[in-house]
């Protein structure tokens, strides 16, 4: 009885031997499996978060380069309105010119009679049809440009009055 109890304890043992072995590379298997697992995660999260920067860094690039191009845009445009602006003075300047004042009447009929169309402003009236030397009729004869030049200069007290289009007499 005792040589069967030592054979049964002896089976068992090493029955429970090889379950525990079994167990134990079971343990290690799903062991590995886990870190293997957290590691796919950890790769898949770090990918996502790479990906992430890489957007954010594009997005922040492309804003940059988009606030210079609409700043160059912007100077373009300014720069374009001021050198409208310069030229709209430098014509404004070269009709004060031609404007007469009280004070300098005599001067102005003298300088364009005696001028002629040699000059600058003479040359204007030749294109525009005013083929004459009389500085009176180069001064004076223009239709609203004079005028509205007297005006912005403050040597014109007030506007003449548009002409009505409905009036078959002008």
């Amino acid at each position: 009885m005792r040589e069967v109890r030592r054979i049964y304890r002896a089976q068992y043992l090493q029955k429970l031997a090889e379950v525990t072995e079994i167990e134990r590379a079971n343990e290690a298997e799903l062991h590995q499996k886990t870190l293997e697992e957290r590691r796919r995660r950890k790769n898949a999260h770090l990918q996502r978060i790479g990906e992430d920067m890489k957007r954010r860094a594009i997005l922040k690039d492309r804003k940059r380069i988009e606030s210079k191009v609409n700043e160059a845009i912007e100077m373009a445009r300014r720069s374009k309105v001021k050198r409208s602006q310069i030229f709209w003075y430098r014509r404004m300047e070269n009709l004060s010119k031609l404007i007469a004042t009280a004070d300098n009447l005599e001067e102005a009929l003298r300088t364009t009679s005696r001028s002629g169309f040699g000059t600058e402003v003479g040359k204007k009236y030749k294109r525009s049809g005013y083929h004459t030397t009389d500085g009176f009729r180069a001064l004076f004869e223009q239709k609203c440009v004079g005028t509205i030049s007297a005006a912005a200069a403050g040597s014109c007290q007030d506007l003449p009055a548009e002409e009505d289009a409905s009036d078959p007499t002008s």
